[in-house]
């Protein structure tokens, strides 16, 4: 009976960390496309992520993984809207 909470915990986390993986893929690709890019495809792999992060179950004592996870998408989110309506996310300071 104790099994059981591990087993959900342990299948939750391995799906926790795929998503992280594949959010971090998303951010290589973000920092390396160009900035004509196909944004709305990226868009489409956020929207995938957070869909897939919303997916998740987990037992109350790893939730915590989620809660960070779910962070993590809001930052790779932001980055992702300040690039798409931004060429040059980190332009150059003003002169003088």
């Amino acid at each position: 009976s104790n099994m059981v909470p591990k087993l959900l915990a342990f299948e939750g986390n391995r799906r926790v960390n795929a998503i992280y993986k594949a959010a971090r893929r998303l951010e290589s690709d973000l920092a390396a496309a160009p900035d004509d890019a196909d944004w709305s495809a990226y868009f489409d792999r956020m929207q995938a992520l957070y869909t897939r992060a919303d997916a998740v179950r987990l037992p109350a004592a790893f939730l915590r993984a989620l809660y960070d996870l779910r962070a993590h998408l809001d930052m790779v989110n932001a980055r992702l809207v300040s690039r798409a309506r931004r060429p040059d996310p980190w332009p150059a300071p003003p002169p003088g």
